[in-house]
């Protein structure tokens, strides 16, 4: 698992070099909750990545983003949509309970490591008075493999990043 995370982080590294922006923030897209960091490389594309290493569960997500051009509710209040596309990997450590053959209670713990993928749209919301700071929300349809099962689902996301200039 520590070699895939190198590996995302030298290919959001290596693409940091074309960014015009940074952002850093918080990400939650259930199950997936944690610290998140964004490459502007141009008005429409962008990278993001997403590391979330809470309890039994942990996720390593990096994710493009094709934004739309933003619009104005009023003078203070700007929104943009915006399309993405994500791969990520993910580790389950979860407790197997069983019995043996002589009926005694056996439990074991057992870590999963699994591949997902999906494609969601969501609207980032800024306002006038917080420039730096933005406020986006999401939907995605993910599709992961947890132990020869297929799962697919549908997840709704919340993150709030501070853009550096």
């Amino acid at each position: 698992m520590k070699k895939h995370f190198l590996i995302l982080c030298i290919l959001f590294s290596s693409n940091s070099l074309f960014a015009q922006k940074y952002a850093l923030g918080i990400q939650s897209s259930w199950p997936t909750h944690g610290i998140s960091g964004k490459i502007i490389m141009s008005e429409h594309h962008a990278g993001q990545a997403i590391f979330s290493l809470a309890g039994p569960y942990s996720s390593y997500t990096a994710r493009y983003l094709y934004s739309l051009s933003p619009n104005e509710v009023n003078n203070e209040l700007q929104y943009k949509p915006f399309f993405s596309s994500h791969l990520g990997l993910n580790a389950f450590k979860i407790d197997q309970i069983s019995y043996n053959a002589n009926g005694q209670f056996i439990r074991e713990k057992i870590t999963t490591t699994t591949f997902g993928y999906g494609l969601g749209a969501g609207v980032e919301i800024n306002a006038s008075s917080f420039e730096d700071l933005k406020l986006s929300t999401e939907i995605l349809y993910s599709i992961t493999d947890v132990t020869g099962y297929n799962w697919s689902y549908l997840q709704l996301g919340i993150g709030l990043h501070y853009y550096f200039k």
